[in-house]
C-alpha cells in the first residue's frame, strides 16, 4: 500500500507571524534610513540658503553702499527672522533674490539676521550676521561656519553662522 503524505494547506499561524514581524522590522528600518537622509538633504538645503542669502546681501552692498534693516522680533530673540521676510524684502524687491527663503520645513524662524552699526564688537564698519538656528540632524555639527567680534563669537549661539560688513 502506498503511504500518501497528508496535503500541506498552506502556512501556520505562527510562521506567518514571524514572516510578517521580520517584513515590519525591515520596513521600519527602511523607513528610519529614508527619512534620515531626508533631514541631512534639508540641512545641506539650508546652508546653501544661507549661502544664496549672503551672494544677494554681498549683491546689494555693492549696488547700495548699506546693508538692509532688520525688523527685531521677540519671537527671533532679538534677530530679524524670515518670518516676515522682513530683511529679504529689500532683498526680493531689488531684484538680489528672486523670492523668499523660507526653512525646507516651512518654518519661518529658522533663518536670523542681523544688521549691527559700526563700533560694535570693534568692527571698523556695519556689519551684518545670518544664522540657522538649528540643524535637524547630528551629521552637521562641525560645520558651523564662523563670525566673531572681539569678545562674541556668533557660532557658539547658532547651528551655523556667517556674516560680512558694509564697504
Amino acid at each position: 500500500m502506498i503511504h500518501q503524505r497528508p496535503l500541506s494547506r498552506g502556512f501556520s499561524m505562527i510562521e506567518l507571524v514571524v514572516v510578517i514581524s521580520i517584513m515590519v522590522i525591515l520596513v521600519g528600518m527602511g523607513v528610519t534610513m529614508v527619512s534620515d537622509e531626508l533631514a541631512k538633504a534639508r540641512d545641506v538645503r539650508r546652508v546653501e540658503d544661507v549661502k544664496t542669502l549672503v551672494r544677494a546681501l554681498e549683491a546689494y552692498i555693492e549696488d547700495t553702499g548699506t546693508l538692509p534693516d532688520g525688523d527685531v522680533e521677540p519671537a527671533g530673540n532679538g534677530w530679524d527672522t524670515t518670518a516676515d521676510g522682513e530683511f529679504l524684502s529689500a532683498l526680493v524687491d531689488g531684484g538680489y533674490l528672486r523670492e523668499t527663503v523660507l526653512d525646507p520645513l516651512g518654518s519661518p524662524y529658522m533663518f536670523r539676521y542681523c544688521h549691527y552699526p559700526r563700533g560694535y564688537q570693534g568692527f571698523s564698519s556695519d556689519f551684518y550676521v545670518i544664522g540657522i538656528a538649528q540643524y535637524e540632524t547630528n551629521r552637521f555639527a562641525s560645520n558651523k561656519g564662523h563670525w566673531s567680534g572681539t569678545t562674541r563669537d556668533w557660532s557658539q549661539e547658532f547651528a551655523y553662522v556667517v556674516g560680512g560688513t558694509s564697504r
